[in-house]
């Protein structure tokens, strides 16, 4: 929360609505309400509000087109809230200056989330603050997408897409500290790191004595979302079953946990995010086409680290900010970071930065980059691919062919390790092998991965 307090002025002629509105907004700050024109008209005059709740019809007159006409001169954010969603006069209030016009059905659900935006604005430029804290990225059009579903995210789903490592989970905590604050919940669950046979728990919660291992009641993430947001990272690799049970949850806000006949209730909202192709998923029967279209009302996909280059400089700043021990980037070396494709993006840049903290000399040159990222460059010559630069037929030559094969090996695990952060489902999907081929690379990679300073 803010530390400015707003000074507001509700007009409102209904007294048991004037108290659900202090319910909501007084610990914003301070609140004089006003169930008249006159009474309204006179505390405008007095003094400096820093926003204006009025409702159209006073005493069955008209009055808040008046009332409007006064907070457009003295410069004051004016919300009409009101019963009547009448078009003719939705278009006076927006041509007499009001900044909203809402029907006082949806008030709880709006009301909240304007408030916190206008202390923000009054309190400096918050929004764009918030890229270079919460979301670093000087993408414009990303920010712009982000800023113009604010309040929509209250009512409707979103899709976050991008590749592995962009921040997906980061901006979704993003969009719930701007939409609802950070008082509400943001309860998260990665679906590829749940095991099946413990998903519904997860999710639903449960009874004790419903399964072995149940020795005590459990509270699921659904009802520990209520009131917020649930975000679901990773919901490409949800099972069938699970799919068809989210959409049900989704479309009644109600479950029961496993092993209780008893049904509840959760008012929550809905993030998902997916690194795949969802789409491609629905046409090979892999999702519900019937879930894709009730998480996907709002889609934001996330550029990859190569396509905003300009953010490598700041996300470097940020992630050297964040070490105990201080060092310096030489230029020359961030202009190979700034070259580099990261293939991993923002988790396998910050992965590079640690291990650039940790070199003896504290100003990092070029030369102490890993030679993967020195040697950025097109794998193409002449139409023609080439695999192997010459050191490596030199190894071949050297120390053998078998030997060569296990020493690449297990520096694409480690690679691996790096930048899906040890999570064994996804270094399995980044190296495209089986599960039972994942522990034979490990055991057959093991010891090279000690003499390279790594082990799992």
């Amino acid at each position: 929360m803010l530390d400015l307090k707003l000074k507001m002025l509700i007009v409102e002629d209904e007294s048991y609505f004037r108290k659900k509105l202090n319910l909501h907004l007084s610990k914003y700050g301070s609140l004089i309400e006003a169930d008249n024109f006159e009474d309204a008209k006179n505390h405008l005059l007095a003094g400096h509000f820093d926003l204006a709740i009025i409702d159209i019809k006073l005493n069955k007159k008209d009055d808040g087109f008046e009332l409007l006409k006064i907070t457009k001169q003295y410069n004051i954010f004016s919300i009409i809230l009101t019963n009547y969603n009448f078009q003719q006069f939705i278009q006076k209030a927006y041509n007499l200056g009001c900044e909203h016009y809402f029907t006082k059905d949806q008030f709880s659900v709006v009301i909240e989330p304007i408030v916190r935006e206008r202390m923000r604005k009054l309190s400096g430029d918050y929004f764009d603050s918030c890229f270079k804290n919460e979301f670093i990225t000087q993408n414009e059009k990303l920010k712009s997408e982000i800023q113009s579903i604010q309040y929509s995210v209250l009512r409707s789903p979103v899709l976050i897409q991008g590749e592995t490592g962009v921040g997906k989970g980061v901006l979704a905590g993003l969009i719930h500290k701007l939409s609802f604050g950070e008082e509400a919940p943001f309860i998260s669950i990665n679906a590829s790191a749940i095991s099946e046979h413990l998903i519904e728990s997860e999710f639903f919660g449960h009874v004790k004595g419903s399964f072995t291992g149940a020795s005590e009641d459990k509270i699921g993430k659904i009802e520990q979302a209520n009131g917020g947001i649930l975000f679901l990272d990773e919901i490409g690799n949800m099972s069938s079953g699970m799919q068809e049970k989210l959409l049900k949850v989704i479309e009644e806000k109600t479950f029961y946990p496993v092993g209780s006949n008893e049904q509840k209730k959760s008012d929550f909202q809905l993030i998902t995010a997916t690194c795949e192709n969802i789409y491609d998923k629905v046409q090979t029967g892999g999702f519900r086409a019937d879930l894709i279209f009730r998480i996907n009302t709002i889609s934001l996909k996330i550029p990859p680290l190569r396509e905003r280059r300009d953010d490598i400089p700041l996300l470097v700043e940020e992630f050297l900010n964040q070490s105990p021990r201080k060092v310096h980037i030489g230029n020359e070396a961030m202009s190979y970071l700034k070259k580099y494709h990261w293939g991993g993006n923002v988790r396998e840049l910050k992965s590079v930065v640690d291990i650039l903290t940790m070199k003896s000399n504290g100003i990092v040159e070029a030369i102490d980059l890993p030679e993967y990222i020195l040697k950025n460059k097109n794998t193409f010559s002449k139409n023609k691919v080439v695999f192997l630069p010459e050191e490596h037929h030199t190894f071949i030559q050297n120390h053998g062919l078998k030997k060569y094969v296990t020493q690449v090996e297990a520096e694409a695990l480690k690679r691996a390790y790096d930048v899906h952060n040890k999570q064994v489902s996804k270094v399995e999907k980044y190296l495209k092998i089986s599960h039972s081929t994942y522990y034979r690379l490990l055991e057959r990679t093991r010891d090279v991965l000690k003499t390279i300073g790594y082990s799992k």
